[in-house]
């Protein structure tokens, strides 16, 4: 590749990476990932050795660094010095020195204190550079602490982990932290190195197959004298042949990966590699940033991926007068228009970022509108919401709708108490309404949901939804399901107070927007409304709906014990 072989020992020193002294060593080389004690430069020496070169690992965490400092370290190789610091010290039998650090002002004193000493070694340093949307998951399983992932300590118990829907709440929590200081090893290493910016030194990798390589640094530097390997983990593939050709007397070793750690919690990690940053949260990143880590997340092209159309569904399959109003509101953000639908019971909204927006009372419809989107848009993320509501507050929203919206709208006429009856016809009307019409819509979004995502009945759905507060999350749907891939928030209107926070934790890039009352619309019919949906059925009445409704609909009233003689306390939401 036209680059000066280095057929000596190296002492690399990385920021964040391990100083790695090059020499064909054994393959065992994990069993130093945990067994590392850090040294303080103060004690760097060179002493007694035979050879005085320097492999310097100087890298930032969750960067490659466990398999570049293996790749320096043999079994023979001897931790040197004391515990004290951010760095580890090895020194090889054939003299030659490994260090490790993630931290730039410790490693570039140390380099510069062993160099002093021994200005005729060789010396190599060695970073590298990851994806975002990797290195952030990375980061977030390492923020756990090593005794998870380590079986001889008691880590790698499923039973000690949360769910996978808890973890990536935490995740999705922790990615919104401020990174700045984990990233003040390449900026300083591309200064001493006079490398220029990431755009630049990617063109080199693009141009190389994935590294750059850098130096020596000039004589008024701290690492003067040094090489710079700097590598890139989308091409982690290519480090052997790299090593081979940069460093011939080492050989790369791959580190440990959680999924080899700990087998039984891949599902775990999946569910946070495989997750997909919401425009919202990436912007967050990219906004907390300093001007390094903004730089990165432009070399990675981090924020294209909003700024693309976005294959992203966000559909509202919900049963009338449960919600559904606001649930679609809560998506419809500035910007957002209305499509054309060829199908009359299905309303369709797509927004500037691409993401698709459905809105249907049917579970038939909805589903296969999912389905003919995701089938030509696979790698979209897929959110179906539904609620459900106690049959106490149900029955006379239901009412008032029947009515005709017009009635409510003021600058259609409606609004106007001098065309409405008295209160007590209204509820003798409302008692003849429940009694003649129990409306068969009730069965057609729940039951079909429910089924697809395996999510039983509304008895256990409730127990669920006791335990987290108003909500229950299933999914993804399995393949063969014509909503396959999409996740299901199961709601419940009495504790829509918590809505808000429950779409924070479930898609924070969404902000819950209420819908509006009856009331709301018609303050001056507000003494209208309220007789109706103060009106208390009697067992009769309850009988009489119980007896016609359908399984679901008699499922539907257990759950919210509506025959029972001490009815529920809830609002009167219409």
């Amino acid at each position: 590749m036209g680059v000066r072989k280095i057929t000596k020992v190296y002492f690399v020193v990385a920021i964040g990476l391990i100083v790695l002294v090059s020499k064909q060593f054994s393959s065992n080389h994990n069993e130093y990932d945990n067994e590392y004690d850090p040294v303080d430069p103060r004690y760097l020496s060179s002493k007694d050795t035979i050879s005085n070169d320097l492999y310097a690992v100087i890298n930032t965490p969750k960067m490659g660094t466990g398999g570049l400092v293996a790749t320096g370290v043999t079994n023979e190789c001897r931790k040197a010095g004391v515990s004290e610091g951010e760095l580890l010290q090895f020194d090889c039998p054939d003299g030659h020195t490994v260090l490790r650090t993630h931290n730039i002002d410790i490693g570039s004193t140390a380099v510069q204190s062993y160099r002093k000493d021994n200005p005729e070694g060789q010396c190599l340093i060695v970073t590298a550079i990851r994806d975002p949307a990797y290195w952030l998951p990375s980061m977030f399983l390492q923020s756990l602490g090593a005794n998870l992932f380590e079986e001889s300590s008691g880590g790698c118990n499923l039973d000690e982990w949360p769910s996978k829907e808890t973890l990536l709440y935490d995740f999705r929590k922790y990615v919104q932290n401020n990174f700045d200081l984990a990233f003040s090893v390449i900026p300083a290493l591309l200064n001493e190195f006079g490398g220029g910016g990431l755009n630049e030194q990617f063109k080199i990798m693009d141009t190389n197959g994935g590294y750059s390589l850098l130096g020596p640094a000039p004589p008024q530097s701290m690492v003067a004298g040094c090489k710079l390997l700097f590598l890139r983990m989308e091409q982690s593939d290519s480090w052997p042949a790299i090593l081979a050709d940069v460093a011939p007397t080492v050989q790369f070793v791959h580190g440990i990966s959680r999924e080899e750690q700990c087998p039984n919690l891949t599902e775990h990690f999946r569910a946070l590699t495989d997750n997909v940053m919401t425009s919202a949260e990436k912007f967050s990143i990219y906004q907390g940033g300093n001007e390094y880590v903004r730089e990165w997340l432009d070399a990675y092209g981090y924020l294209n991926a909003s700024k693309r159309q976005s294959k992203d569904i966000y559909a509202v399959i919900n049963t009338g007068k449960m919600g559904t109003g606001g649930l679609t509101s809560t998506a419809l953000y500035r910007g957002c228009a209305g499509a054309e639908s060829n199908v009359k019971e299905l309303s369709i909204h797509t927004c500037p970022n691409g993401q698709t927006v459905f809105r249907t009372h049917k579970f038939m419809i909805g589903s296969k509108a999912i389905q003919e989107h995701r089938e030509n848009n696979p790698e979209g993320q897929c959110l179906i919401v539904t609620a459900i509501r106690d049959p106490r507050s149900w029955f006379p929203s239901k009412f008032l709708q029947s009515l005709g919206a017009a009635k409510f709208v003021e600058s259609s006429g409606g609004c106007n108490i001098d065309e409405w009856p008295s209160k007590e016809a209204l509820v003798s009307e409302f008692r003849e309404y429940v009694h003649n019409s129990f409306n068969p819509a009730l069965s057609s979004a729940i039951p079909g949901l429910l089924g697809e995502f395996g999510g039983g009945g509304l008895k256990e759905q409730f127990k669920i939804m006791d335990k987290n507060g108003g909500y229950s999350l299933l999914g993804p749907a399995p393949p063969q399901s014509p909503v396959a891939g999409c996740n299901l928030l199961f709601l419940r209107m009495e504790q829509s107070n918590q809505w808000p926070d429950i779409f924070r934790q479930i898609a924070p890039e969404l902000q819950f927007a209420k819908g509006l009352a009856r009331k709301d619309d018609c303050p001056i019919l507000s003494e209208h409304i309220k007789a109706v949906t103060d009106y208390e059925m009697t067992t009769e009445e309850k009988y009489s709906i119980y007896e016609k409704g359908d399984d679901f609909a008699v499922e539907w009233l257990d759950a919210y014990g509506y025959m029972n003689e001490d009815p529920l306390k809830v609002p009167s939401i219409a």
